[in-house]
């Protein structure tokens, strides 16, 4: 089974370029708005990876966060913020195992997620912490 990637953005043309990125790339990947009920998706499919802005859907992106948490502790959370700035001010962002921020160059993204869930079978790429949450942190662009 190919490792699975939730992505949520409320942006449509940046939610196509993620999930073709991440198909590309060998991921099984599935989609939702943060206007979307997203809890359905978390229990049903259980991903091993959620894309999301933590700001996004004005604000709802960290309850999002916390119920895929809530149905998966060992879930990697890959945030992807269109400020930087908010991700390095703000603690309750520092529940992210990795941290993008949105670019013309989406690679970045991948790179992330990657570094989490290298493609193929098996276990995740770093080692869970008490509670099951990933180590390892990506952190770029944060200037």
């Amino acid at each position: 089974m190919r490792r699975s990637v939730l992505v949520v953005e409320e942006h449509p043309a940046l939610r196509r370029a993620y999930v073709r990125l991440l198909r590309d790339a060998g991921y099984e990947v599935f989609s939702a708005s943060p206007a979307e009920e997203i809890e359905p998706l978390l229990a049903g499919r259980r991903p091993d990876a959620i894309i999301l802005d933590p700001e996004g859907a004005a604000g709802k992106g960290m309850l999002i966060a916390e119920s895929a948490l809530k149905a998966n502790p060992s879930i990697a959370l890959v945030f992807n913020a269109s400020d930087s700035r908010s991700i390095g001010t703000d603690f309750s962002t520092w529940v992210a195992d990795a941290y993008t921020v949105r670019t013309s160059a989406p690679e970045e993204l991948l790179h992330a997620v990657q570094a989490l869930l290298p493609p193929g079978r098996g276990g995740r790429g770093a080692p869970a912490r008490p509670g099951g949450r990933v180590i390892r942190r990506q952190v770029s662009s944060l200037a």
